[in-house]
């Protein structure tokens, strides 16, 4: 297996996590909007101050600074991920069963990117997700579901925990309750807010 070359000054361990954040940003359009778009919106809502962000890996750590002044919940389903998770408040679980950590009502915000269709994979996974958020979230929280359309996967127009618990919402600068991005794949943002 060939080393990977990386540019002079990229020597650290936090130069390199750094570095590969900003190469994942460059090539993976729905993390630069997530990161210098949807995160910013987010963030100029002062009420919005306990976050979750579902699910860590490597390029994640980025998002840990920019909440920095926000109480950043991170959940992960694996151990061995918990070093990109918040220091703080790190739960090392499937978010299914996020009640089974936090008490009812505990999140202003929560961020599920990437792990509809992959982590949680089937209708009844994403409808326990769903009701897990909900349950976690006071009424009028923000709910963003990031998710790449697959076919034969889970659609969340189509599950009734959705439905019946959240509303679609606009998140500005978005301009709409569900937004598109297109790159190596489609990538879709949808934003709720909690009934």
């Amino acid at each position: 297996m060939a080393k990977a070359v990386l540019p002079p000054g990229v020597r650290t361990a936090a130069h390199r996590l750094d570095y590969m954040a900003r190469y994942i940003t460059a090539y993976k359009p729905d993390r630069g909007l997530l990161k210098h778009i949807v995160f910013p919106a987010i963030l100029a809502d002062e009420s919005r101050r306990r976050v979750l962000f579902v699910g860590v890996e490597f390029y994640t750590v980025p998002y840990l600074w920019q909440f920095r002044d926000r109480e950043f919940w991170t959940i992960e389903p694996v151990a061995s991920k918990a070093k990109y998770g918040s220091r703080q408040h790190h739960i090392v679980d499937v978010i299914e069963n996020l009640g089974d950590h936090v008490p009812a009502e505990t999140f202003d915000v929560i961020i599920a990117n990437g792990v509809l269709n992959y982590g949680v994979d089937t209708p009844a996974q994403a409808e326990a997700m769903f009701r897990a958020c909900a349950t976690a979230m006071r009424s009028g929280g923000l709910l963003l579901v990031g998710w790449n359309p697959r076919p034969g996967g889970v659609q969340p127009g189509e599950l009734g925990s959705l439905r019946e618990l959240f509303e679609p919402t606009v998140l500005e600068p978005l301009g709409d309750s569900s937004h598109e991005v297109l790159g190596h794949q489609v990538h879709v943002f949808n934003t709720y807010v909690r009934r």
